[in-house]
């Protein structure tokens, strides 16, 4: 029961912090995400054993140039299509290959296009004709936040068989199996 207050109270402080700059402006939202591409960035970093500040400078590069600055659509559309495809080379490899090798062997094509890139796109969505448009990305946040919680409360209350023990302990495939629904 500890386990489940300690996760209610964190998801109302994280929602709060998320909401806060959501609706607070354009800038606050954008320096969220990037607060938490950084720390998203150094976990992974230490998960591949790698050092250095490069992937920090290609991240601020990044956002400052899909942020700020005027890109023409079409190289959004391919560095899209790259991400989509290293994303669904990286599922491959966990679901069906059962390995995890992509992550090591390529990490700075995963730095760019699975960490990087996901939190440049994430800080596009909201964005309508230019305009800053806070519900679409709350709408967002919505659907995954209660697919999250509901996958847990299943996965917790009737899951018994393990998922993947190595990427994840104790996500099980009945809690997984709620996505699917």
């Amino acid at each position: 029961m500890k386990e489940v207050i300690v996760r209610f109270l964190s998801g109302v402080l994280y929602i709060s912090i998320i909401l806060f700059s959501l609706f607070m402006s354009r800038e606050w939202y954008i320096g969220l995400l990037f607060i938490l591409a950084v720390i998203t960035l150094n976990e992974f970093l230490k998960l591949v054993s790698l050092k250095g500040i490069i992937a920090y400078i290609i991240l601020a590069i990044s956002f400052y140039f899909i942020c700020y600055k005027e890109i023409n659509s079409s190289i959004i559309l391919i560095l899209l299509s790259v991400t989509i495809l290293v994303n669904l080379f990286l599922i491959r490899d966990i679901l069906v290959l059962n390995k995890t090798s992509l992550f090591k062997s390529k990490r700075y094509f995963c730095i760019i296009f699975y960490i990087i890139s996901g939190f440049v796109f994430l800080s596009l969505i909201p964005f309508t004709n230019k305009v800053f448009e806070p519900k679409i990305i709350l709408g967002i946040f919505i659907l995954v936040w209660t697919n999250d919680t509901f996958a847990y409360l299943v996965g917790k209350g009737v899951g018994k068989r393990k998922l993947m023990e190595k990427i994840s302990p104790k996500k099980t495939i009945e809690g997984l199996s709620l996505i699917h629904i």
